[in-house]
């Protein structure tokens, strides 16, 4: 029989005992441990990575170089019409609409503050039934000329289409992202 030492007390012990037979303390690790243990470890750190993963491509994209355009190279905007678009065929819209510079008017909602932007939300509602379609512009860098703006103001905003954030929530509200946005 191979020995080892018990680091407790000192004595000699069976080489494959986990509990020392005489101080009771746990000397050894149970190998049903290695055979949960590590596989539970090697999970845990791929759903990690996986989180930083996304959370690095979330926040990157996020906050992104800004890009803007000249005023002249921006598109008008029928939101009801983005909204239309989006219904009748999703993949069309997205083709149609990703990536485009447009402005638009609207009354404000909301002005919030968020950690990597200023957003404005406007809220509009489709005419031709009860559905909502809110519409986030996204201004990097703490936009200075937000700090005049209220709730109530019409304006109208220059923004490039990000994406639909939400369709159908609750059943009455779809909600639009753009973002680079500014006002001139």
């Amino acid at each position: 029989m191979e020995e080892k030492t018990c680091k407790y007390c000192k004595k000699k012990i069976d080489k494959n005992a986990i509990i020392c037979p005489y101080c009771n303390q746990q000397v050894g690790i149970p190998k049903w441990r290695l055979f949960v243990g590590i596989p539970l470890i090697i999970i845990v750190l791929i759903i990690t990575g996986i989180f930083i993963v996304e959370a690095i491509t979330y926040f990157s994209d996020v906050s992104s170089t800004t890009d803007y355009k000249d005023i002249s190279e921006y598109q008008p905007l029928d939101i009801q019409q983005l909204q239309t678009d989006y219904e009748e065929n999703e993949m069309n819209a997205v083709d149609k609409y990703s990536g485009n510079y447009y402005y638009f008017t609207g009354e404000i909602e909301d002005i919030e503050d968020n950690i990597l932007d200023d957003e404005i939300t406007f809220m509009y509602h489709s005419s031709n039934n009860a559905k909502q379609m809110e519409v986030l512009a996204s201004f990097t860098n703490k936009y200075e000329k937000l700090l005049n703006l209220k709730v109530g103001d019409t304006i109208t905003v220059y923004c490039k289409f990000y994406d639909r954030i939400i369709d159908n929530y609750a059943g009455i509200t779809s909600t639009y992202s753009f973002k680079s946005c500014q006002i001139f």
